[in-house]
């Protein structure tokens, strides 16, 4: 494993307290697991943002990371406009991000975009990812990957500032990025199969999806695997480079 601690990631983590499941991990833990996985080290710091928790400058940490969520970006709650303007400080000052899922509505958002529930509704389990644009960080490119979805929010206009770089067919904005500043995606690498199956029994015990749907979630997690370690080496190299190339400018 690579030794990247002098890297500081700090972990955004967007899930209210109440939405915790038992026996499962935090979603910070998982982003941890997954960097683990993909043979990067880095040294963490974490903060609640949900319940009301921000870090008090943007130099406490190298790099920032923000969760998903099951909240909406959209949804009238304190914590959200204040997480949106950290994103557009920190992306000002150059300082790297990377959003996933809800961390990449909420970046889209911040910066100028559109986010909303998407006509063609939930998006749940393995679905395809298609890369049009190839970046260095991307040690290992695929003509298509697979990876966990779980969402029916999309971003539907992207900011002004930021290039589209992959799609997936029934989510156009699936991967962006600003070159060094923001990297965000749509699906969840760091989310295991056994995760994505409590949430979709937790969406449909709750009537947010139907039985069919549910059954076609478990069909796709049960086809195949998903390429969640090729894509966290993407996330955790531009982090490294971004960071790297940041402190050699200062």
């Amino acid at each position: 494993m690579l030794d990247f601690a002098h890297i500081r990631v700090g972990l955004l983590d967007t899930i209210p307290a109440d939405f915790y499941l038992e026996g499962e991990a935090s979603d910070p833990q998982k982003f941890m697991d997954m960097f683990a996985a993909a043979g990067l080290a880095f040294s963490y710091e974490t903060w609640h943002v949900a319940e009301g928790e921000m870090p008090e400058s943007l130099d406490e940490c190298d790099a920032w990371l923000i969760t998903g969520s099951p909240c909406s970006v959209y949804e009238d709650l304190p914590w959200i406009p204040v997480l949106e303007t950290f994103i557009r400080e920190a992306f000002e000052a150059a300082k790297p991000q990377v959003g996933v899922c809800f961390g990449h509505q909420i970046v889209a958002r911040a910066l100028g975009g559109h986010v909303a529930k998407a006509e063609t509704g939930w998006v749940l389990g393995r679905h395809h990812l298609r890369v049009n644009v190839e970046r260095h960080w991307m040690a290992q490119t695929l003509d298509e990957y697979t990876l966990h979805y779980i969402n029916q929010d999309q971003v539907i206009d992207l900011p002004p500032t930021v290039r589209l770089l992959g799609e997936s067919p029934r989510c156009p904005n699936a991967l962006y990025e600003a070159e060094g500043r923001v990297l965000c995606i749509q699906p969840h690498p760091e989310q295991p199969v056994s995760s994505m199956q409590i949430f979709t029994d937790v969406l449909l015990h709750k009537g947010a999806i139907t039985e069919a749907e549910h059954q076609d979630c478990y069909a796709t997690l049960e086809s195949g695997t998903a390429d969640s370690t090729l894509v966290a080496g993407w996330l955790g190299q531009f982090i490294i480079d971004s960071t790297t190339r940041r402190q050699e400018e200062r």
